[in-house]
Parts: structure tokens; sequence; C-alpha cells
């Protein structure tokens, strides 16, 4: 009989399962956001924000000096990912609060920087505002109002 030797990565079943292990953690990494309801983490290009993500409906965001915009200020309750793409020079970040003690926000963003914020809104007003120094003073500041969920109501009045 021969003697198998293996690697340091051990047999191809065992590197198999590290690899799958290394992929299923790679994941939950990424579909938790790095804990909080929100995520924080902040990419390292615009490109890299997702389009939308399974947490949340998508909302872009976007920071410039000294100005915070959105493309609809009004939505139905639900949850949200709100992308945010700081196109500005300066650091920023984004702070949502608003009813039920709602009160998340972004680590600070350098000019070309990216991230995801997840929250879920309920009907009322919310603010959004960038915390870093005294932006929200020179004008970083928005409000969105937020409806109740839109509910669904079958077309047609013909019965089967």
């Amino acid at each position: 009989m021969g003697i198998h030797q293996t690697g340091p990565g051990g047999t191809p079943r065992s590197r198999l399962r590290a690899a799958a292990l290394i992929g299923a953690v790679g994941l939950v990494t990424t579909a938790c956001g790095g804990g909080g309801s929100g995520s924080s983490a902040p990419s390292s290009s615009p490109a890299a924000a997702p389009a939308a993500t399974a947490a949340g409906e998508p909302v872009k965001v976007t920071l410039t000096e000294f100005k915070v915009s959105l493309a609809d200020q009004t939505l139905p309750a639900g949850t949200y990912t709100f992308v945010i793409d700081n196109s500005g020079q300066t650091a920023h970040a984004l702070e949502v609060k608003g009813p039920d003690g709602l009160d998340e926000k972004t680590a600070t963003l350098r000019g070309g920087q990216s991230a995801n914020l997840t929250v879920t809104l309920r009907q009322g007003a919310y603010e959004l505002w960038c915390p870093v120094g005294n932006h929200k003073d020179q004008g970083m500041d928005t409000t969105i109002t937020v409806d109740a969920a839109a509910t669904s109501t079958p077309t047609g009045g013909g019965s089967y």
C-alpha cells in the first residue's frame, strides 16, 4: 500500500467543507450588515453599494456640501435601505430620527464613499441630516413623510 499525503489543506473533502464554511460566514456577515438594525459599514467606492437588498426597498440618498437629497420626500410605511452616496469632497454621514424613538446613523463617509442603512419606517415625520460638525446647521437637513402602508384592493368585481 502506498502512503497518501495531504498538504496543509487536508483531504479534498475537508478543503471543500472549509471553502463552504468560509462562504457561509461571508454570506451571514454580508446579510447582517455588521450588527444593529442598520448597516453602517462604508464601502470604498460608490459602485460597491448594491442597488437593492433583501432587507428593504432601496432609496437613494446623496450627500453633498451641504445638502441631503432624496428623489421622494414621501414614502409608504415599510422597510427601506437607504443607499447613501457621499458625492461631496468633505466627510459626511446620515442620521435618521423619527417616531417611536428611531435614531440610526451611518459611520462617517469620506468623499466618494457609500454605505447602506436599513430602517423600518412607520407613519409619521422623519428627520434626515448630517451629524458631522455643524453640517446640519449649514443646510444638511431634510424631512420625509411616511404615510400608512398601502393596502391592495382587488380589481374587478365579478363572481366566479
